[in-house]
This record gives structure tokens, C-alpha cells and sequence, in this order.
């Protein structure tokens, strides 16, 4: 049930009391246990520079998810994770539904084509749409995540299109040693059931780590919905879903996959019942080799392929689908090295090539076929142990005519052991892809003279560092220009064309402290706000405020946590189209609790006949609220239901 918001304050409130009064507790016995090294000289990143440094001194605005965290604060997949994050909010709509993460209130459409996924490195991106990431965010193995890596801002210079508003890193697990494996069997609320296999091994030059999951849920049924056509029926949101992915190595060569078929009940594209499944299947791989020079210089070659089938309901309901079969085939070399002591430098070049085709209802009416082709450099340097500057810019150049230069520039100034600033400038760009520039259907024509969107942010950052604590506050403002939007031409044909621009601002506090031994608290909270070139505010859907905040004991055997997430109350879609149907109930504000209780049963039971095993339950919406969020792909229909009810999860893990 909807919670009144004194109820949200309340915990808000008495969290944030709550913090001081355990540090104080615990603070005497803090200096006994605590580490030597400071937390910044401990986590280390790569997505900035593709290359490994300190997160603190890193020349970008990041925030790190470790494997401690996730299984401290417990979560069902990976949206759950990306929920907590400053500024962020995985979002959709009745065809794909949490499909796109927002991020800083850059969200125009359903599609995630404004954040670059990676997989250890390498990009995720459809050749059809640009931004299918549904699967990934419902059914990616969260066992097998060493940590994430998130910018915050645009990451073009280094990745290219898509790295727009943000980049996320999935950094996997590598084998400690020669064989290690472990499963892990779930069942909770609305039937689900899940089952998980993690494991890896070394030998010699080799090693090979992966992970096998298999899920399957009922999910919730929102009774009474209405959709666009005025009717009322049952909103389904139940899941299946089998993926794999891995990574190998042997020497210099590096291999990393994802092999996945990911099936979602969802609203079909007018949002009609019953729901059908919407199915993406997905073939990634990626072959790396490395070619060591000398003096720590050396060459990296990838050949990456993003294969994807992606089936979706449309118009008419049942057995009525649309599907795209994209290939994207990328090459990428590049040069890794010292000029001297102070100076890294990465120079790089990429080649990316997009086939496929659609079929709308039995006919084909898309063939996709693109090649664009890019060239980057960046480069540090570092003037002093104080000050460190960086550099760089990527020249995108798509086929036809015209090409584009997205530049950066970042200084990092240490004031002292405690103290860091970030002083950063970056433009990035998101390219049409296949739908974008071919599609040839009659709700939609695509346009293959589409320019590029791109983005401009200034952004700030002051970083607090001790050995237990680490606190950052965020200033930036953006512009987002040549927004690719829909129109109709004079014919009445809807197609698509580059228009207006959107300017971005807003503030983020985000911390993490080590209380003591046993207890630890993470959190942060946002404010952001948008307006377009004609003076309409906050049109992207995206809250203005979120407040999020987490707190754990983990000792002798248990650890126990509550993670609760505040979600200001969006724009309303009436307020874009004042004929929306306002049926389904508004879009409000929410507060998502969750709790996660995990018991090492070797010490609980102290009986080494069960140390290999651990059990958890992880409770999900405890609130109960019934969450609805706007419909942002039509804006026919007023919202949609966007979470499930209150849920409970139980977990057995053998590892061996």
C-alpha cells in the first residue's frame, strides 16, 4: 500500500539520527582496528583512463560498487544495484519495461542509448536500437561481479557513441585458485525461483571464470489497469530467463561472453492485454590480445561482437510482434604507454560496422546496414605529486559526410592527504543507429541524415578522504543538443529529425563510512533539474530529489542491513499532453526499504560441517508501496506499475 509521506520523512529522519549516534558507540574502538592504508590508495579503477588508478584521483566524476556491497545490502538483480546509486533510477515503459538507466534526468525515450554498458572493458550495444538493456539490468549473474565501475558524465573520448550521460564497467571475479566453484539456489514471493552456478579455475597460463543462471517468477500482477484503447486487464510483469557469461584467458589472449535468452511480460507498445513476453537474446563476445613493446608499452586489439534478437509485442495484442536481428561487428586497436615517468598516454583507433533488419507483423521493412569509424587519444600528466592534468578527444566519423570532435579536459589537485578536487569539461555524443537511420514502417520512417546528439558538462568535484570515511559533493551543468525526437512531415508520415536542446544542472553528496569493525553506512542524495530550449521545465521524467541510505553490522557470522531509497515525485504526463488518460493512479513520489539477513552457518552453528554454506533472506519493497511511474514512450496513458509489491527471498549458498 501508498505510504503518507510522514511516514517516508519519519525514516528518512530518524536514519540520519540513527548514524551519529552508532559512530559515537563505536568510535573508541575504531583506532584499534582499523586499516593502515586509506581507503582512496585501496580502490582502484579503470574506466576513466583504461588503465588501473586510484578512484579519488581518477579524472572523472565515479562511483564504485563493490562485491562487499552487494551482498552487504542484498538485491535480486542488478537493477536493485543501480537503484541505490546517486542520481540514478532504472525506468522503462509498457514495451520495454526497465530498459533505460536514468541517470542525472537525461531520459527522453525508453531506450538506454544514453549510458554505455562494459563488460570488463569492451562496450555492450545493440546494432538495431542503440539501447535493448532490459536483460541485462533483470538477469545479469550478480556472483560473478567483482565491482562497477560508474562515471557519472560523459565518457565519449575513450568509448564513443552512447557514453553520453554515463558509463558503467562491469569489472567480473578472476580465480584465486585452481578450482573453485559455487551454487546458489533461490525461492521467494510470486514463485520465483532461481539457481545459480559460479566458478572458475587456473592452470598454468590458463584461467577461466563464469557463471550459469536461470530464473523464473510469476513477478506481480497489478489487477484493473487501463490501457491506451480505454480498456482495463491484468498488468503481468513475470520473467524467465537462462544467461551465461564468462571470461577466459591464456596468456595475452582474453576472451569475454554473454550468451543469454531473457523472456519479460510486458504491456506490448499501446500497452493492450494479456501481456506478452518480450524476448531479447543475446550473443556477445569479445577477443582480446595484447602485444607487449617494451618499457611498459604495449598494443591491445579487440574484435568485439554485439548480437542480439529482439522480439516485442505491438499493436492488436496477441501473437502480434515486432522483431529486430542486429549484428554489430567492431575492431579496435590501440597504444598503451609512458612517455616518461609522469605522462600515460592511450591512442586508439575504432571501426564499427551495423547490419541487420526489422519485421513489423510478418513484414520486413527495415535492412540495416552502417559502418562509422573513430579515432581518440588521452592523455596524463602529472605536473606534481599535487596536481595531475588530462586530456583528450575522440573524432567520430560516421559514413556519408560530416564528422564530429568530442574533446575533454580535467584537472585533479590534491591539497593534501584528506583533500581532493576535480575540476572537469566533457562532450560526448549518442549516433543514430539502425532503426534510427532505416527503418521503413508505417507508424515510423527513420532518417538516415540524422546528426549525432551530443552533450557539454562542466562538472566539480570535492573529495573528503580518511581511513574510515570517504565523502564527495558534485556540482555539474550540462547542455544536450540536436536532440534526435520524432515529427511528422508534411505528408503525416511520423519520422524522426535532430531538434532543440536541453540544459542539465544539479548537485550530488554521496558517502560511505567504516564505523567500526562490525558497522558500516553508505548513502547519498541528489537534486537535479532540466530545461528545454523553449523554457519547459523538468520534461525528462527524472525526479528533482533522491535520498538514499544504507546501513549494516556484519560480525561473528551474521550480517544484517536496511537499505531505504527516497524517489521524489516526477513530471507528470499530463503536463506534457494534457489529453493523457489519467485512469491509472499518479506517479508519485516513493520509498523503497529493503532489508538483507545473511547467516554464515559454520560460525552460527560453530561446526565446521557447514562452513561451506551460508543462507540469506533479502526482503524487498517492505513498505509495501505500489509504485507507478510515468509512461514515457506515448504519453498516451498517464503511468504504469514500475515495481513489484512486498517480497521476500531466501537463499542457500555452497561454496566448494
Amino acid at each position: 500500500m501508498h505510504q503518507p509521506p510522514w511516514i517516508r520523512t519519519l525514516l528518512l529522519v530518524a536514519s540520519s539520527l540513527l548514524l551519529p549516534t552508532v559512530y559515537a558507540q563505536s568510535r573508541d574502538s575504531f583506532d584499534e582496528i582499523i586499516m593502515d592504508m586509506p581507503l582512496e590508495q585501496l580502490l582502484k579503477v579503470s574506466v576513466a583512463s583504461k588503465r588501473l588508478e586510484s578512484v579519488n584521483h581518477a579524472p572523472s566524476v565515479i562511483t564504485v560498487i563493490s562485491a562487499n556491497d552487494i551482498r552487504r545490502y542484498g538485491a535480486r538483480h542488478l537493477r536493485d544495484v543501480i537503484d541505490r546509486l546517486p542520481n540514478a533510477q532504472v525506468i522503462g515503459s509498457t514495451n520495454y519495461p526497465h530498459n533505460r538507466t536514468s541517470l542525472r534526468g537525461v531520459t527522453q525515450t525508453h531506450l538506454d542509448d544514453k549510458i554505455l554498458i562494459l563488460l570488463n572493458g569492451r562496450p555492450i550495444r545493440d546494432a538495431g536500437q542503440g539501447g535493448v538493456n532490459g536483460d541485462i539490468y533483470s538477469s545479469f549473474p550478480l556472483n560473478l561481479i567483482q565491482q562497477i565501475e560508474i562515471i557519472r558524465g560523459p565518457g565519449s573520448v575513450l568509448y564513443g557513441t552512447n557514453a553520453f550521460s554515463g558509463v558503467m564497467n562491469i569489472v567480473t571475479k578472476q580465480p584465486k585458485s585452481p578450482a573453485e566453484f559455487q551454487i546458489e539456489t533461490q525461492y521467494g514471493s510470486y514463485k520465483s525461483k532461481e539457481i545459480d552456478i559460479t566458478g572458475g579455475a587456473i592452470f598454468e597460463d590458463f584461467s577461466f571464470m563464469g557463471a550459469l543462471n536461470t530464473h523464473n517468477s510469476n513477478g506481480d500482477t497489478f489487477a484493473n489497469t487501463t490501457g491506451e484503447f480505454g480498456s482495463n486487464g491484468d498488468y503481468e510483469t513475470g520473467k524467465k530467463s537462462i544467461e551465461m557469461v564468462f571470461q577466459t584467458q591464456y596468456k595475452q589472449l582474453n576472451i569475454n561472453a554473454i550468451v543469454n535468452q531473457v523472456e519479460q511480460k510486458a504491456g506490448n507498445n499501446l500497452l493492450t492485454f494479456p501481456s506478452e513476453y518480450w524476448t531479447i537474446e543475446r550473443r556477445f563476445f569479445d577477443i582480446g590480445y595484447i602485444f607487449d613493446l617494451h618499457n611498459q608499452w604495449n598494443i591491445q586489439a579487440n574484435l568485439t561482437y554485439n548480437g542480439m534478437n529482439n522480439t516485442a509485442g505491438i499493436i492488436g495484442g496477441k501473437d502480434r510482434f515486432f522483431t529486430t536481428k542486429s549484428r554489430g561487428y567492431l575492431g579496435e586497436l590501440s597504444l598503451h604507454g609512458n612517455i616518461n615517468e609522469h605522462t600515460d598516454v592511450v591512442i586508439g583507433g575504432v571501426y564499427d560496422a551495423l547490419k541487420g533488419d526489422n519485421v513489423s507483423d510478418g513484414n520486413r521493412n527495415t535492412n540495416i546496414d552502417a559502418w562509422r569509424s573513430s579515432f581518440y587519444s588521452q592523455l596524463d600528466y602529472r605536473v606534481s605529486d599535487r596536481l595531475k592534468l588530462n586530456g583528450g578527444f575522440q573524432l567520430n566519423k560516421p559514413e556519408g559526410d560530416g564528422s564530429d570532435i568530442a574533446p575533454r579536459a580535467a584537472s585533479v589537485i590534491t591539497f593534501n592527504k584528506n583533500y581532493v578536487l576535480k575540476l572537469m569539461y566533457d562532450e560526448a555524443y549518442r549516433s543514430p543507429f539502425g532503426l534510427d537511420l532505416f527503418l521503413d514502417a508505417a507508424f515510423l520512417l527513420g532518417n538516415p541524415d540524422l546528426k549525432p546528439e551530443t552533450i557539454n558538462t562542466y562538472s566539480a568535484q570535492l573529495i573528503y578522504t580518511q581511513r574510515e570515511s570517504n565523502v564527495a559533493l558534485t556540482y555539474y551543468t550540462s547542455r544536450h543538443k540536436d536532440l534526435i525526437v520524432r515529427t511528422t512531415d508534411g505528408s503525416g508520415q511520423v519520422t524522426l529529425t535532430n531538434q532543440g536542446h536541453i540544459d542539465y544542472g544539479g548537485i550530488e553528496l554521496e558517502y560511505n563510512w567504516t564505523l567500526s569493525q562490525a558497522w558500516s553506512a553508505t548513502g547519498n542524495i541528489s537534486y537535479q533539474s532540466n530545461e528545454t530550449d523553449t523554457g519547459d521545465k523538468d520534461t525528462t521524467f527524472h525526479p528533482n530529489w533522491m535520498a538514499k541510505s544504507g546501513f549494516s553490522y556484519d560480525a561473528n557470522g551474521y550480517l544484517a542491513s536496511l537499505f531505504i531509497s527516497y524517489f521524489g515525485e516526477p513530471t507528470q504526463s499530463v503536463e506534457l499532453n494534457p489529453a493523457v488518460n489519467k485512469a491509472n493512479p499518479k506517479a508519485e513520489s516513493y520509498t523503497l526499504l529493503t532489508a538483507n539477513i545473511v547467516f554464515d552457518l559454520g560460525l552460527v552453528l560453530n561446526n565446521t560441517n557447514y562452513a561451506d554454506l551460508t543462507f540469506s533472506i533479502y526482503g524487498d519493497n517492505l513498505l509495501d508501496e505500489r509504485v507507478y511511474s510515468p509512461e514515457i514512450s506515448r504519453l498516451i496513458v498517464n503511468s504504469i506499475p514500475s515495481h513489484n509489491g512486498r517480497g521476500f527471498y531466501a537463499t542457500l549458498t555452497y561454496s566448494f
